[in-house]
């Protein structure tokens, strides 16, 4: 039998980081219902490098002395990203501040940090794309900046935030990704168009997928 040709069965490598996505929450999930996000999802072309660690571990359920299983889980990652830089309106939205005369007080008082989702496209060779949706993140509230002085010769300073995922908290998603080689696959576009974040979507997506 003739193996069916497909492009998931070649090696695409990757060739850097794409455009990344923000969508902030309107409404918060709850155990019962599914989260709303704001219709404006930001795309950005200001990345330089992302790292993403989870906190996933297994382990193995012995029973009689042996092993009968092993039980993995992750509950959350978290992405550190290099940039260029953020349109401030955006930054007061992730850290649920509101400017007066283009002032904003920082206090030391406990709060809950505003939930986005966030996304970012990692193009691969031959014209392919992997693409992340993470559902339910917020900001690391530890502040870090750092500024150097400007010199003769222009020296590139590259902010950098930390952003921390959870999983909904109707359906568990910590993240979706997406390969746009996975035979039935719906266009990069339709994936980054809105935050995907329940199987319930894909019913409607376009795509060859069952």
């Amino acid at each position: 039998m003739t193996e069916t040709a497909s492009k998931a069965n070649d090696i695409q490598y990757s060739v850097g980081v794409g455009d990344l996505l923000v969508a902030m929450k309107d409404t918060k999930d709850t155990t019962s219902t599914n989260p709303e996000y704001n219709t404006k999802i930001w795309r950005l072309s200001n990345a330089k490098k992302i790292k993403i660690k989870g906190n996933g571990k297994a382990t193995d359920i012995y029973a009689s002395n042996i092993k009968i299983a092993t039980v993995t889980q992750e509950t959350s990652q978290e992405i550190s990203l290099d940039h260029i830089g953020f349109p401030i309106a955006l930054l007061d939205q992730l850290y649920g501040q509101t400017a007066n005369k283009g002032v904003t007080l920082a206090t030391a008082d406990a709060k809950e940090m505003p939930e986005f989702a966030f996304g970012f496209i990692a193009p691969k060779s031959d014209g392919q794309n992997d693409a992340y949706w993470f559902p339910s993140c917020t900001l690391d509230p530890a502040l870090s900046d750092e500024y150097d002085t400007s010199e003769d010769t222009f020296k590139e300073q590259d902010p950098s935030m930390t952003i921390n995922t959870a999983g909904l908290r109707n359906n568990h998603v910590i993240y979706t990704k997406f390969s746009s080689v996975r035979d039935g696959a719906m266009t990069i576009d339709d994936f980054v168009k809105e935050v995907i974040y329940d199987a319930s979507q894909l019913k409607t997506a376009q795509g060859g997928g069952q």
